[in-house]
């Protein structure tokens, strides 16, 4: 849709809304994004998630590497 402006995005059972990480649950997250960023004007993305663990696995998800994603090397300080 060209009118998409801003996505929610959590993820559920299939029954309780419990905002878990993009990548837990019954949303393909992995699949859906991609297509959401081919739009056009792609769409806003707010997180709605409980913790900081959920946060961080969400971000490997949506390509923002943080510390514990897959291939990311923890910086030195």
């Amino acid at each position: 849709s060209p009118y998409l402006y801003c996505c929610h995005l959590n993820n559920h059972d299939g029954q309780l809304d419990l905002h878990l990480p993009l990548t837990q649950g019954v949303v393909d997250y992995a699949a859906l994004l991609p297509q959401l960023r081919r739009l056009a004007h792609p769409p806003l993305f707010t997180l709605e998630l409980p913790d900081r663990a959920s946060i961080e696995a969400s971000l490997c998800l949506l390509h923002l590497p943080q510390p514990g994603c897959p291939g990311v090397v923890p910086k030195q300080i």
